[in-house]
């Protein structure tokens, strides 16, 4: 991998969890990759902003309260964040059949989604 990005210069990306940059800079004897990690440019993703959960959802019509709500689950990115609130979603714009998603049919999502 090393040779690889010095001789061409071909980014190489690693994507993955905090133990990933255990293993990149501690390894276990002969798999130390600390040649790779010196070479890193990391970019931390955190996950949508408020404000840009709330201007997705303007387009719907949602209550504040589960508005609210439902921009709070997509800013949780170590639960599933805009995944798991896309989901919700969907389920709760089935069961408004069109009317506004209120504080109850979003409830009614979250705890169907947990039984799937």
């Amino acid at each position: 991998m090393r040779k690889l990005w010095d001789n061409t210069g071909t980014p190489v990306i690693f994507c993955g969890t905090p133990e990933l940059v255990n293993i990149l800079t501690r390894g276990s004897g002969k798999d130390n990759c600390a040649q790779l990690y010196r070479r890193i440019h990391k970019i931390k993703l955190t996950g949508i902003r408020e404000e840009e959960a709330a201007a997705m959802l303007a387009e719907y019509n949602i209550d504040p309260d589960a508005k609210k709500e439902l921009v709070r689950l997509a800013k949780d990115h170590k639960h599933g964040g805009i995944g798991t609130m896309t989901e919700i979603l969907q389920i709760a714009l089935e069961s408004a059949e069109g009317g506004q998603i209120d504080s109850q049919i979003l409830e009614d999502a979250k705890m169907y989604k947990l039984m799937y």
